[in-house]
């Protein structure tokens, strides 16, 4: 069974850099890894990412927003999955974790950006209970 954790540490958020490069293959290593460390720190931005067998398979991006037109949200910024291990119900243990997580906090909403989304993707997001509202999917808690 894969387990989430959150990345704390500065290994943790490396084991992530694999599966996050799919998404942008110019992405270094480093800079990677160096932007969300000052994301981490500035702005409680944090990684959630799925191991399977000690290697990472899913990862998402987030942090807990509160605006006037959402109340508090939890704000996914992507949600990207290994393609060697893709289809395998990854992301939607993801999704469930994070779900718990926002009710846990407690938010209103759930929210992912999809403006880096593949039409698959958009379609497995509609298929999780998520509704499309311009450039990003919305859940109500």
């Amino acid at each position: 069974m894969p387990t989430v954790i959150i990345a704390g540490t500065e290994n943790e958020v490396k084991e992530c850099y694999e599966v996050c490069r799919q998404l942008c293959p110019t992405l270094t290593r480093k800079s990677f890894t160096e932007q969300v460390l000052r994301q981490m720190k500035d702005d409680n931005y944090k990684i959630a990412c799925v191991k399977k067998d000690s290697k990472v398979v899913a990862c998402a991006g987030f942090r807990i927003l509160e605006t006037l037109s959402w109340g508090k949200a939890l704000y996914i910024d992507d949600l990207i999955t290994d393609e060697m291990s893709r289809n395998r119900g990854h992301a939607s243990h993801l999704i469930t974790w994070l779900q718990e997580e926002a009710k846990r906090l407690p938010c209103k909403q759930l929210h992912l950006d999809s403006g880096f989304a593949r039409i698959n993707a958009h379609r497995f997001y509609q298929n999780s209970g998520f509704h499309i509202r311009s450039l990003h999917f919305s859940m109500e808690l």
